[in-house]
């Protein structure tokens, strides 16, 4: 009876440890949404932003955050994030009175960004002043773009 009651006890606890496990990727998947923002190389900054097609490449001082309200207080940290680009992306263009917003296709082709590649493979180098970025899921789906 005690062999029993021991198999039991090890049975459940092995049952307890695999449904927490199973747990945790949902839990850290939740918390999938951020926010990046810098300043371009170009503005006196230290952040580069490479198109390359559907994906966009940021190296550099970046700043990241869970919230748009957050974004620009936290600390710049050296890094480098390769991004898709959602279907429904949009890219906000703000200029002192001028607000545009127009899709992520409309951006590149009126920019003239094609899918042209650079020496290592980067892609072309995008001109900004300033630049913040909502991710979602790994995906790029809002860009704003600010002077």
């Amino acid at each position: 009876m005690k062999n029993f009651v021991k198999k039991l006890v090890v049975l459940i606890t092995t049952f307890s440890i695999l449904a927490v496990m199973s747990t945790i990727p949902v839990q850290a998947g939740a918390k999938s949404t951020y926010w990046l923002t810098g300043i371009s190389k170009q503005a006196g900054g230290n952040m580069r932003m490479y198109y390359k097609g559907n994906t966009i490449t940021l190296q550099g001082k970046i700043k990241r955050s869970d919230s748009i309200d957050t974004v620009s207080d936290a600390a710049e940290k050296k890094s480098s994030y390769k991004l898709k680009v959602a279907k429904n992306c949009k890219v906000h263009l703000i200029e002192a009175e001028n607000d545009q917003i127009v899709t992520y296709a409309q951006w590149a082709k009126n920019d003239g960004y094609k899918d042209t590649v650079d020496k290592k493979g980067k892609g072309k180098e995008a001109t900004f002043i300033s630049a913040t970025f909502k991710v979602k899921g790994k995906k790029i789906v809002e860009i704003s773009f600010s002077a």
